[in-house]
């Protein structure tokens, strides 16, 4: 994993905690959302919150996001 993404999910983390939420911090290897997808399902998560970059709606039309990819393949 890249530093910046250390970074990330250790700035995360320490937001979290600070705000009494427990962490259990994943990394996970392949495309983004189906792996986010494919975690959640067979670890029974019920619960995924994202961030999303200030995209356009043409950019997000065209290139679809993780968020947007995560949000259509759950099964809710």
């Amino acid at each position: 994993m890249c530093l910046h993404g250390e970074k990330a999910i250790d700035h995360v983390e320490e937001i979290a905690k600070k705000a009494g939420v427990d962490v259990e911090k994943k990394v996970l290897e392949g495309n983004p959302g189906n792996e986010i997808i494919r975690f959640a399902h067979e670890n029974d998560i019920d619960l995924i919150v994202m961030g999303r970059l200030g995209k356009s709606d043409v950019s997000r039309f065209l290139i679809c996001s993780v968020p947007d990819k995560v949000v259509k393949g759950s099964p809710m």
